[in-house]
């Protein structure tokens, strides 16, 4: 079974993502890593929003070629529903969620190094409460689980993730 994590940023999904992996014997994929080493090339794409979108579909949709994957999805990413449809038969979808003063606290220690280049997508996190509330009333609608991490442990995430998972 796969899963994607999908959240704002700081709201868990690598940390969770990466000890549910271990724990699973999954393989773990960071998309914001994979997309800020794409685009931290010379020859990246003349339009990286499009170029981010069309990488995470590509990556969410060769999910069913590995059959354990725990995969971080990108902070800006809502897949439209063809790809949800097609994603459920083999993936779980959990929607991490945070309140904003955690998610802020969280990010803070991490403006520096590769994550730094992450809101790469164009939009700072907490620059427009219509977005942000898009998201979640999305992010809300499609997941198998969503989780407030604000109060959790990340052991706490995983354990409520894995009984959901099996």
């Amino acid at each position: 079974m796969n899963v994607i994590l999908l959240g704002f940023r700081g709201s868990g999904k690598t940390a969770v993502g990466k000890k549910l992996a271990d724990q699973l014997w999954a393989t773990f994929v960071d998309v914001d890593e994979m997309i800020a080493a794409q685009f931290a090339r010379p020859n990246a794409a003349a339009d990286p929003l499009a170029a981010a979108a069309a990488a995470q579909v590509k990556i969410l949709s060769a999910l069913s070629e590995d059959p354990q994957t725990i995969v971080a999805a990108s902070s800006e990413f809502v897949p439209d529903g063809a790809l949800v449809q097609s994603l459920k038969s083999h993936t779980r979808l959990v929607y991490l969620k945070a309140e904003p003063a955690v998610l802020a606290s969280r990010i803070a220690p991490d403006s520096s190094g590769p994550r730094a280049f992450v809101p790469l997508l164009g939009r700072p996190q907490g620059a427009d409460p219509a977005w942000l509330a898009q998201c979640d009333g999305a992010w809300s609608a499609m997941a198998d689980l969503a989780l407030d991490t604000s109060p959790m442990t990340i052991e706490t995430v995983v354990r409520l993730v894995v009984r959901m998972a099996m």
